[in-house]
């Protein structure tokens, strides 16, 4: 009955450790994201995005938007460093998919993200990266 026991609280741990392992490299990728949003390193960019990635949002002025991660990827490097804030809101994931939403605060408004990410190979990579942009009230 000990060994039992002994056995069942080393699976339990194992299959704790993985998801851990998991939710680690997802944010860490998504830390890769939001540091590349801040900088401009288009270097670090590419590290978190699969070069096939779709991004969605809606304009300020309503409209739909849609472009491919080449389109985003050259946006950020010509913009370059951005002073803004950016945080991991939440995680969650199945196996080899999972998704994270992220805010970036700027001074006048902020955009919720909501990144879906995919393991290829052995790495977590944002495959498409939905977003609005919500403005703050001045007062």
């Amino acid at each position: 009955m000990k060994t039992t026991i002994f056995l069942f609280c080393i699976y339990i741990a194992f299959i704790g450790y993985g998801q851990n392992n998991e939710i680690e490299q997802i944010i860490q990728t998504a830390d890769r994201y939001i540091a590349a949003t801040k900088t401009g390193n288009i270097d670090l960019l590419d590290s978190a995005f699969n070069e096939s990635a779709i991004l969605m949002s809606r304009a300020p002025d309503g409209r739909f938007q849609e472009f491919p991660y080449s389109g985003y990827r050259n946006f950020v490097k010509s913009r370059g460093a951005s002073n803004h804030k950016g945080r991991v809101e939440s995680v969650e994931f199945f196996e080899s998919v999972g998704i994270v939403k992220v805010i970036l605060d700027f001074d006048s408004y902020f955009y919720v993200d909501y990144l879906s990410m995919i393991k290829i190979g052995n790495q977590w990579k944002i495959v498409n990266k939905v977003a609005h942009r919500q403005n703050l009230k001045s007062n």
